[in-house]
């Protein structure tokens, strides 16, 4: 999973269910389950690495864009996330 890239939609859909929902299918077609709880520990790990730019999306999506239009309206979103920083080890 450490290079896992997600896909990409040209159009938007709305966030349905739990962020785990949101990477199950990906995270069972890509990760083995032949070691026991492998699969849940991938998808603890994405479910962590993805919050704050899905949680911002959900935000947007229930309150609308800041001029309050309908986010699938937006042509192009940018997030920038105060405080993130990447660690490699």
């Amino acid at each position: 999973m450490q290079s896992y890239n997600p896909t990409t939609n040209n159009r938007y859909e709305e966030l349905k269910g739990d962020i785990a929902e949101f990477f199950v299918k990906e995270v069972r077609s890509l990760v083995s389950n032949k070691v026991p709880g492998f699969q849940e520990s991938e998808l603890r790990y994405l479910t962590f690495l993805f919050t704050c730019p899905l949680t911002t999306l959900f935000g947007m999506q229930m309150a609308g864009m800041p001029d309050r239009s309908p986010i699938e309206e937006a042509e192009k979103i940018t997030l920038h996330l105060v405080g993130m920083c990447t660690y490699t080890l």
